[in-house]
């Protein structure tokens, strides 16, 4: 892996700026891809970000696949040419049914909290081709997608739970929970 493309781990300002969208489809572009998914693997993540990747781009990539119709869990790739690969993705409508499960960040290690996001969205993203696609994502892939999305914005799942950003659902977080996130946040600033 080379020295640019590692994991960014929180405070760095990449984590919070807008990304840019994908005009064209390069082979440096590709190779970062690559990298992204060998970055995810190795840190054992559900999903990776581009600016996690030290990369302000429009794009993220997983291994989930989907979601299980009967159990809600989540479906993964047997290899990384099937993973999930979302070019300047937009979510395009919410459900209004919350559902809380706690998350995690790569760029944040061990930090968890209980976030409550949309059961159901439906999204718009392009391919490795530029082609436009639409779907309809559901439970986990679609908690996947929001978080992933979220660094496209320039948004932690942190800032939910401090109040500084609002998805629209009570995230349920006592001012205990809103000390100990900002003891964790203030600890990887001052490392």
């Amino acid at each position: 892996m080379d020295q640019k493309h590692q994991l960014i781990i929180y405070p760095n300002s990449i984590l919070r700026k807008k990304t840019e969208d994908i005009k064209e489809i390069t082979p440096s572009f590709l190779n970062f891809i690559e990298k992204m998914k060998e970055v995810c693997l190795d840190k054992k993540g559900l999903g990776i970000a581009a600016p996690q990747v030290n990369e302000s781009l429009s794009v993220f990539v997983s291994p989930m696949t989907g979601t299980h119709m009967k159990t809600k869990d989540p479906l993964y790739a047997k290899e990384s040419k099937d993973w999930s690969v979302f070019v300047n993705p937009k979510i395009t409508k919410y459900s209004q049914e919350a559902v809380g499960y706690e998350e995690g960040c790569l760029s944040l290690p061990k930090l968890y909290h209980t976030i409550f996001r949309p059961k159901t969205i439906e999204v718009s993203y392009q391919d490795l081709e530029l082609k436009t696609h639409t779907k309809v994502l559901t439970h986990w892939f679609a908690r996947l997608f929001l978080h992933e999305y979220d660094h496209l914005q320039g948004i932690l799942f942190t800032d939910y739970i401090l109040g500084k950003i609002s998805n629209g659902f009570d995230q349920q977080s006592d001012l205990e929970d809103k000390i100990r996130i900002s003891q964790a946040l203030m600890a990887f600033e001052n490392r």
